[in-house]
């Protein structure tokens, strides 16, 4: 079976973060300069056109997996209708200073449809969310999971059960953790978001690309993913690597569309 190679593992610093950032804002220019004035004209969820517009935009360009059309499971347009329907709900919730992150992701996440099959779409959910506050909303998705799976073998936060069932606001602690002990405060969510998708995207494509190493022990490594002493571990400082509690949630996870670059 497909490994991924944790023993390229690059730890967060803030100057990873920023280079992380000009790579992906250079790739991805084009995309997220569409979203970023989609979401920015259109910011309430009041309105069926406006919401199902950026449902659409999102689920191709992040690919977030949702269908078009489906009379099984929910599609693109079901999900725009439970945001539209809840929008009191979630507009007071997005526009909240600081936002209300307890329940809001989980509640656009839950799309229950009659007559069809209950599946998640906690991903899109916290990619939505991200879009409309991206200083508050962390984003989940493939290779965010890769990259913290492969950071637990540091130490990191290893209660954290990735492949388990957990809430946002779990999810949330999770990465203000790691904000604390890699002293990336003056970065934002999405800034250190980017780094986590490149990182990622770049340990699934280190070794054979699939599954954990179950044999890697923790090191370090430079940006281009040479080998390097075991610099790469848990900060000495860090004091909040351990947590016991989850909280269940079924969940689903994506990947972002690589776009074609002339």
């Amino acid at each position: 079976m497909a490994r991924i190679d944790c023993s390229k593992l690059v730890t967060p610093t803030r100057d990873r973060v920023k280079a992380a950032c000009k790579d992906f804002n250079k790739a991805y220019a084009i995309s997220e300069k569409t979203l970023e004035e989609l979401f920015n004209k259109y910011r309430g969820n009041d309105d069926i056109h406006h919401v199902f517009l950026k449902v659409v935009a999102l689920n191709f360009l992040y690919s977030t997996r949702i269908v078009l059309h489906s009379t099984k499971i929910r599609d693109v347009s079901d999900v725009a209708e439970h945001i539209y329907k809840n929008h009191k709900e979630i507009d007071c919730a997005l526009d909240h200073d600081p936002p209300k992150i307890e329940t809001i992701v989980d509640a656009i996440a839950s799309v229950p449809v009659s007559g069809k099959k209950t599946r998640g779409c906690f991903s899109f959910a916290t990619k939505y969310c991200s879009w409309h506050k991206p200083k508050s909303y962390a984003i989940w998705d493939s290779n965010v999971k890769v990259y913290l799976r492969c950071l637990q073998t540091t130490g990191f936060r290893a209660d954290f059960k990735v492949d388990g069932d957990w809430k946002y606001p779990m999810f949330h602690g999770v990465m203000a953790d790691l904000v604390k002990c890699y002293d990336l405060g003056e970065l934002t969510l999405k800034d250190i978001d980017k780094f986590l998708w490149m990182e990622g995207e770049r340990l699934k494509n280190s070794g054979d690309g699939g599954v954990l190493d179950s044999n890697y022990r923790p090191g370090g490594g430079d940006r281009s993913g040479n080998r390097q002493p075991a610099t790469g571990g848990v900060p000495s400082h860090c004091s909040v690597v351990l947590r016991t509690r989850a909280e269940p949630m079924g969940r689903t996870t994506g990947y972002r569309l690589r776009l074609w670059q002339a």
